[in-house]
């Protein structure tokens, strides 16, 4: 059996893989800010979405608005976008 340990799920094509591969989501928890935003180091408290690094995936969670209902908070826009210009430099 394989070690699961490090296995992560996209909330949007639901795609198992490996937590390097992955943008994690994260609405902070007790912030007042209300809004989500990536976490690059994976360990901000708080409740936490992963959504796959592909261009596919982030338009997908953007138009299905997946992560607004997974977290339960907003999306900013700007958030989208900052995860498709990781990805360009990757």
């Amino acid at each position: 059996m394989k070690n699961k340990k490090n296995t992560r799920m996209c909330a949007v094509c639901r795609e198992r893989g490996e937590k390097e591969s992955f943008f994690r989501v994260v609405r902070p928890a007790g912030g007042t800010e209300g809004e989500a935003r990536i976490d690059p180091a994976g360990r901000m408290p708080g409740r936490g979405a992963y959504v796959c690094k592909r261009e596919k995936c982030i338009a997908g969670a953007q138009k299905t608005k997946v992560l607004a209902r997974c977290l339960g908070c907003s999306v900013p826009a700007g958030l989208y976008e900052e995860m498709k210009r990781t990805l360009d430099v990757l």
